[in-house]
């Protein structure tokens, strides 16, 4: 047994022999020997310290700075830090509410704007959602139940794997930046706090210039790997080209799906049924969903109630988990959020904090349609080139009966389809049958029943894609009553504003598109915003590059001019909008010339009276110049026979004070006299020298 059991204390490695357990005794006892002995030292030292402060009041204050001043310094940088983080956190902030809702209101203000919603408005946006809900279902009726819950779940953890991946921004600082993001968790993936504020969403990934431009391609790429997840067609290039524009209600503006903000965005991909439904939480629960919706946001808002949602899960449009509620509340909230508010907002605060940040997005370009004034005369002269939707006959091929018809349509996309003889000529005279048919229609008075005539005769315009005789019953029904939804039908209405299309009606889109764009209907009007955005979508990249080149030399040329006083420039050509800036440079060079003469001559004459006067004049603190709200230049060009010619200059500015200040330069040239100073110089004999005679 003795044998045995040296032998097993020989094979157990942890086992300890005798001396071992002696040499750590003797560590031990020599360790509290040496923290006795420096214990009595600093009892001996206190002892000292307290005579020496006896005889030096300032030595216990000494003492107290010498042990705290670490600590203090310590302290100082971490607030340092905390302000610089939070000056950052709110900038950050600032920047996810624009692109989130292409807003320039503050968050807390749209927050605020939330909370006063009235009964009716909360009525409209759940039905807003209750449609969302079942178009999202309707179109994927045929995916097996099995997949839409896998693109949900996680099986690995509660958390998941997305939810867990934090991102932490290069420069950040170490010690600051951990603790605020310790406050809070990633959000739930696939929720609406996630598609706002997650790293890995398409709309924050847009907000990164290292990206090489990407631009809104995150978007399509994504909804091509929710379509593959789901074992669906990828379908991003198809409905770029069907129906790019849509606009959300009942509280949204036309957008660009691609390129408008990220709200609308996500919304269109339930209504085009990319998204099966909107349940991140009914599987793996409501753990670590924390919602940040602004710097002060008040969450206190009952926004969904419990039998609204056990309607719809009777009805089978959400899962009975809990989670799903919460669920459904964000979403009525991203409905309910307003494009627009009609109360004095924070926007320039906002706008100069983003402008501060270098924050430059494509929602800019869009935004001109959406502009605060009325800009008829301008869009009048813009019109002259809008394309427009056109076809014409070209002979086929020798030996062959078939002829092509080509053409462009609203989008500016060429088109061009096989047709005999006989079909082109029965298009045709169709064609002049409903335009004669639409000249001799004259509204009666009664609205409802001229609805039902204009309506037909619409859609057989329509079914022939003619742009042309559509837009003259728009013309014609919109000067007698004013909004033409009723004419158009709140079925096709519907489904313009919210992109949606309809199988066997995605061909009446681009004509109605190009109907709408050539009406009289006024530019605020919400369907021809839609109308102009879609052609506006369908530019190339270069175009697009161009047109945002031009703004932006058009705003170094009058500097302080908001955005909404250039909206018709959304409305130009690229070559007429280039021409337009060309002709304003021009202008302003002549007036700047003018200007510098005039101040040349005030110079000098203030140079001699200063030498007059020995006494030194004191001058005045020049005043800070408002912004300029609105600038208009008009050139008038007179010839008289005697050929003489006078420009005349106006340049008229509007400031934020309310001012207004008119500015005006005249010119005086005399082309025959002028011609006669040529004439007379080239008449001079010439000099004679040793080469010429």
């Amino acid at each position: 047994m003795a044998s045995s059991s040296s032998d097993n204390d020989k094979n157990d490695p942890w086992s300890w022999s005798e001396k071992q357990f002696q040499n750590l005794k003797s560590e031990h006892d020599r360790f509290f020997q040496h923290l006795k002995q420096k214990i009595k030292r600093v009892e001996k030292q206190s002892d000292i310290d307290d005579t020496r402060e006896a005889q030096n009041p300032f030595a216990a204050f000494k003492r107290f700075v010498d042990a705290n001043i670490e600590s203090l310094s310590s302290s100082f940088n971490v607030k340092s830090g905390w302000k610089k983080e939070m000056e950052r956190r709110e900038a950050e902030e600032l920047d996810i509410s624009y692109r989130w809702t292409g807003s320039l209101e503050h968050p807390d203000d749209i927050e605020r704007d939330m909370a006063k919603l009235t009964e009716y408005d909360r009525a409209a946006a759940l039905e807003s959602l209750d449609w969302i809900l079942t178009a999202a279902e309707e179109r994927n009726l045929t995916v097996p139940q099995h997949k839409k819950d896998a693109l949900w779940h996680d099986p690995d953890s509660q958390w998941g794997y997305l939810d867990l991946l934090g991102f932490q921004a290069e420069g950040r600082d170490s010690v600051t930046g951990k603790i605020l993001e310790s406050l809070g968790t990633q959000p739930r993936w696939l929720s609406v706090d996630w598609f706002k504020r997650s790293s890995y969403s398409p709309v924050r990934l847009e907000a990164y210039s290292e990206l090489n431009g990407s631009g809104h391609r995150w978007r399509a790429a994504f909804e091509d790997l929710l379509c593959a997840s789901l074992d669906k067609p990828m379908r991003s290039d198809g409905d770029a080209l069907s129906h790019p524009v849509g606009m959300r209600t009942p509280f949204g503006r036309p957008q660009s799906i691609y390129h408008g903000p990220g709200l609308d965005w996500m919304l269109s991909l339930l209504c085009r049924g990319i998204l099966p439904g909107f349940y991140p939480r009914a599987f793996n629960g409501s753990i670590g969903s924390v919602t940040r919706y602004s710097l002060h946001a008040n969450q206190g808002i009952p926004f969904l109630f419990p039998h609204e949602c056990a309607n719809w899960q009777i009805r089978g449009k959400l899962p009975s988990d809990p989670g799903a509620a919460q669920d459904m509340a964000d979403l009525l909230k991203s409905i309910a959020t307003r494009a627009t508010s009609d109360r004095a907002t924070s926007d320039r605060k906002v706008a100069s904090a983003l402008e501060k940040a270098g924050i430059t997005v494509e929602q800019d370009l869009y935004d001109a349609l959406h502009a605060r004034i009325d800009a008829n005369e301008h869009y009048t002269l813009a019109r002259e080139d809008v394309p427009v939707a056109q076809t014409q006959t070209v002979p086929g091929r020798s030996g062959s009966d078939l002829g092509m018809v080509e053409g462009e349509d609203g989008r500016g996309n060429a088109f061009a389809c096989a047709a005999t003889a006989e079909e082109v000529e029965d298009l045709m005279a169709a064609r002049r049958q409903i335009s004669e048919a639409t000249d001799r229609w004259v509204p009666t008075g009664d609205r409802e029943l001229d609805s039902w005539d204009a309506q037909d005769l619409l859609r057989d315009a329509l079914d022939l894609e003619d742009a042309e005789t559509a837009t003259k019953l728009i013309n014609t029904w919109q000067s007698k009553y004013g909004d033409v939804e009723q004419m158009l039908g709140l079925w096709l209405v519907y489904n313009f504003k919210n992109g949606r299309i309809i199988d066997g009606e995605d061909r009446l889109r681009g004509p109605l598109a190009e109907a709408l764009r050539q009406s009289d209907l006024p530019n605020n009007d919400a369907l021809k915003q839609c109308a102009f955005l879609e052609r506006l979508d369908h530019e190339s990249l270069e175009d697009r590059r161009k047109r945002r080149e031009l703004y932006q030399r058009v705003y170094e040329l009058l500097p302080g001019i908001p955005l909404g006083n250039f909206d018709f420039g959304a409305f130009m050509p690229i070559s007429k909008l280039g021409d337009y800036v060309e002709s304003l440079e021009q202008q302003l060079q002549s007036l700047q010339l003018s200007d510098k003469a005039a101040t040349t001559a005030d110079n000098v004459s203030a140079g001699k009276e200063k030498e007059a006067t020995s006494a030194p004049l004191k001058t005045d603190t020049p005043l800070k110049k408002p912004d300029i709200l609105s600038a208009l230049t008009t050139t008038l060009t007179t010839r008289l026979p005697d050929g003489t010619v006078t420009t005349k200059v106006v340049l008229k500015q509007r400031f934020t004070d309310g001012r207004e200040e008119t500015t005006e330069s005249l010119h005086t040239t005399n082309e025959n006299v002028e011609q006669q100073q040529q004439h007379g110089q080239e008449e001079q004999p010439k000099k004679k020298g040793w080469f010429w005679t």
